[in-house]
């Protein structure tokens, strides 16, 4: 929702690099499209906003700031945003000729990323009595 209470649809790619202590930062790109059953039938899909944002938190929430072109509104908008599990929330500045502030709700798919797992496994060699000492993965022969 941004604007109005017609419902929005947002389709879009969120790529996420998510360390081991869970500090998380990426970039999203969407287009939302708003769905208006009162409308002409050919106009009761219109594009809402182009937006691509950077986002940098931890693998449960991250802040969001980022811009776009909004279609309705025929102009360039920036904004800032938090995304949490399920749930994403900002505001928008619109620079078109009549600047104002919009918020925005909207309830998705993305919950909390999976940390990658730590190798803790440990691999233990042992050589055989004459050999010298292990070198990486493998035991040297003492030349006679």
């Amino acid at each position: 929702m941004g604007d109005s209470w017609i419902p929005e649809v947002v389709a879009g790619y969120r790529h996420a690099e998510v360390s081991t202590n869970g500090d998380t930062q990426g970039a999203d790109a969407s287009i939302a499209f708003k769905f208006n059953p009162a409308l002409p039938l050919d106009k009761i899909i219109q594009p809402g906003k182009l937006r691509v944002k950077y986002f940098n938190g931890i693998d449960f929430l991250q802040g969001e700031v980022g811009g776009g072109y909004d279609f309705a509104k025929k102009g360039l908008f920036a904004g800032i945003g938090a995304q949490g599990p399920y749930v994403n929330a900002g505001v928008d500045y619109n620079f078109s000729t009549n600047s104002s502030f919009s918020t925005f709700l909207m309830f998705n798919s993305l919950g909390i990323y999976n940390r990658p797992h730590i190798n803790t496994t440990t691999t233990t060699l042992t050589c055989l009595p004459g050999d010298a000492a292990p070198v990486g993965n493998n035991c040297t022969t003492n030349p006679l």
